[in-house]
């Protein structure tokens, strides 16, 4: 794991939830890696799946539960397994043992079973499916045999010891080669990597007073300045841009580095309290993983607080405080928060806090301890690009390809959506949704290609119409030859708006009296 100037972060523990048993961990057989194949199964596959998990400890014997049933996983050469003794155990599903197990409710992703070695943990195991409702995406090829596209993810193929181990800079690199330096973050998903947390790393900051160092590494990554960190997702079917741990891991670009205020008892989440009930969570003392604090607190009218359930949805929602390190609300947008002064706190329903069992924290405080936010709120990048690079050993398939397309597609959505995440399922806001609409994030990798049509006018100017998305800004352009445009007007920029809308455009032009022909286009500007 790399630490860039102070900036990583690792996902919300809780959501991950893949290991669970009292097991000492000296020589106890630990699940390193697993993959089904096919990767993801189609709703009308009828062949045999394969599952296989890289088990380290040297286990005797490995077993998968599946329906509370134990069925044996081999290591011999047979029943499935592929090669004998090389540390991966192998069991066999019929397609409809996969299948059936998948309902509307688990989003594509459902629970299969636990592999479990001998002396260790349970392990749960997720599958992927894919049905006609996601449909499939159209697929380019840009150096065959080693990695395609849609219009929203990339794949390269990777040998196992570039998943296992993963250099963030080396992939990114590569996939500046082929495309241009307009993505803010990245997202790298990895089929059969190490299981493990997600987490999200700093390429470059340029915000004063969030609590961190100034730093450019993004030409490291292959970036000529734009990049300014990536989220790694170590487990496929963790992936989902709609989910909460998507606009946490991002979020961690610029919470939490507050040290010197009451807030630094969390770093990198919140410490307890109610400023914690929101998607970036609290930290998990000794483990540097987030929870969810799940409570809602009201004030009982003498300084202190009475705590209540939580509320689902405001484990996607980013509150005030989160909101102005990301540069969305000015500072007279945030309230007080507090923080519990005993951080081994569990609160029950109705249990009430007095005023000496809480430290307030103003947004004063945080300014005078790390500078007002540079660039201000006012002034502040509002609209992102991202991009999704898939790594697995062998070119993904139509149907892997267009179940990771469906969840990259997801960050731009405008309404709240059913997600799971594991064992963590509900309602989740999107990244627009979790802003409350103060920011849009693209994922879509192709740029942008506004249909455009042309009326002439009644003094025979031409007017070009076309629809502009929330957020991108259209430079129009003329030609006569194809071979060199040149602006024609001032930029055209689409507001984010909320709700968001789509607006129909255009902009004039008077023919030129030089030539019969020329050619109109809108240059993109993320």
């Amino acid at each position: 794991m790399r630490w860039f100037h102070g900036q990583f972060s690792l996902a919300l523990a809780g959501l991950l939830a893949l290991w669970f048993a009292s097991v000492s961990r000296a020589a106890t057989p630990d699940v390193f890696r697993f993959w089904f194949t096919p990767t993801v199964v189609p709703t009308n596959f009828t062949g045999s799946v394969r599952f296989e998990a890289e088990i380290t400890g040297g286990p005797s014997s490995v077993v998968f539960s599946y329906n509370s049933v134990n069925r044996s996983m081999f290591d011999n050469g047979s029943n499935g397994d592929l090669t004998a003794g090389d540390g991966v155990w192998t069991c066999l599903f019929t397609a409809n043992e996969i299948i059936s197990k998948y309902t509307a409710s688990t989003v594509f992703r459902p629970f299969i079973g636990f592999c479990i070695p001998t002396n260790a943990g349970q392990f749960n195991i997720f599958a992927e499916i894919w049905t006609p409702e996601i449909g499939l995406a159209t697929i380019r090829t840009n150096v065959a045999a080693t990695n395609q596209e849609t219009d929203y993810v990339i794949n390269y193929v990777a040998t196992k010891a570039q998943l296992t181990n993963f250099n963030a800079m080396f992939w990114a690199s590569n996939f500046f080669k082929l495309h241009a330096d307009k993505y803010d973050f990245l997202n790298f998903v990895h089929v059969a990597g190490v299981r493990g947390n997600r987490y999200h790393a700093g390429a470059k900051n340029s915000v004063q007073g969030i609590g961190t160092v100034l730093y450019t590494n993004d030409a490291s990554f292959g970036s000529a300045g734009r990049l300014q960190g990536y989220t790694v997702f170590p487990i496929s079917s963790f992936f989902d841009g709609a989910s909460p741990t998507f606009s946490h891991e991002t979020g961690h670009q610029w919470i939490d580095f507050l040290s010197a205020t009451i807030y630094s008892n969390g770093i990198p989440h919140w410490p307890k309290g109610d400023v914690a009930i929101n998607v970036m969570g609290f930290s998990i003392p000794g483990s540097g993983a987030g929870g969810n604090f799940s409570y809602t607190f009201t004030t009982n009218g003498s300084g202190g607080y009475i705590t209540g359930p939580g509320v689902g949805t405001n484990l996607s929602t980013f509150n005030a405080m989160e909101l102005y390190l990301m540069g969305f609300v000015p500072s007279n947008q945030v309230p007080a928060y507090f923080v519990f002064t005993n951080q081994n706190v569990s609160p029950t329903n109705g249990q009430v806090f007095s005023s000496n069992e809480v430290s307030l924290v103003t947004i004063s405080n945080v300014i005078a301890a790390q500078g007002a936010r540079q660039p201000a709120p006012a002034n502040s990048q509002r609209v992102f690009r991202c991009a999704t690079i898939i790594l697995s050993e062998q070119l993904l398939d139509a149907n892997a390809m267009s179940l990771y397309d469906y969840f990259a597609r997801r960050i731009e959505g405008k309404q709240p959506v059913a997600y799971m995440d594991g064992f963590a399922s509900g309602t989740a806001n999107p990244w627009f949704v979790a802003t409350g609409g103060r920011s849009v994030m693209y994922s879509k990798i192709a740029d942008e290609t506004p249909v455009l049509a042309i009326s002439q006018l009644i003094n025979h100017d031409l007017r070009i119409n076309f629809t502009g998305k929330a957020g991108i800004l259209y430079q129009p352009q003329r030609s006569f030859t194809f071979a060199n445009w040149s602006n024609v007007s001032s930029l055209i920029t689409i507001p984010v708006s909320n709700p968001p809308v789509d607006v129909a455009t255009n902009f004039t032009q008077t023919p030129p009296a030089e030539t019969n022909s020329a050619f109109y286009r809108v240059n993109i500007l993320y």
